[in-house]
């Protein structure tokens, strides 16, 4: 995955690699991630979204989505989008998530930190059992989900970027 900064009037494009640090060890902290500059310009590739937008944006499909799991019985994912949902207006939206200093809140304001916690917290794609491995029977209810999940994708994405950025 790549990663986009603005520094001194340049984007940079950073790529992560994690490792194991700590095989022995306890808790969440086993793991270090290292980020090494890919690419760097004066002009950035993508257009900037406001995140006042994005924000509203991921609530909207977050209350949609939860909606369509409640309806479809899928408890664990209607819990997880509420979860996402509560976080975009949290004063603490790191409070109970799985790494609370995932985000350094000297540099992220009170609203780019509530995006990102939401995004992560409402990130169900990829593995076994995640959100993008069901299908459903009824091509209305599939055509649905299929709809609201490309919906939340987006707006998960769209998020991030403008959350992170810092001008």
């Amino acid at each position: 995955m790549v990663h986009r900064g603005h520094l001194l009037g340049r984007f940079n494009y950073w790529a992560e690699q994690w490792q194991v640090a700590n095989p022995k060890g306890t808790g969440d902290l086993i793991r270090t991630v290292n980020y090494g500059l890919v690419k760097s310009q004066n002009q950035s590739d993508h257009t900037m979204r406001d995140l006042t937008e994005c924000k509203a944006k991921l609530a909207t499909v977050l209350t949609e989505i939860a909606e369509f799991a409640v309806a479809e019985e899928l408890p664990h994912f209607a819990q997880e989008f509420e979860m996402a949902k509560a976080a975009l207006e949290s004063d603490a939206p790191e409070r109970d998530y799985y790494n609370e200093d995932f985000v350094c809140s000297d540099i992220y304001s009170l609203s780019a930190r509530q995006v990102i916690y939401s995004a992560g917290r409402a990130w169900v794609f990829g593995g076994m059992g995640s959100w993008n491995d069901m299908g459903f029977e009824d091509k209305e209810t599939n055509r649905k989900y299929e709809e609201l999940s490309a919906h939340l994708y987006d707006a998960i994405n769209e998020g991030i970027v403008s959350a992170v950025d810092l001008d």
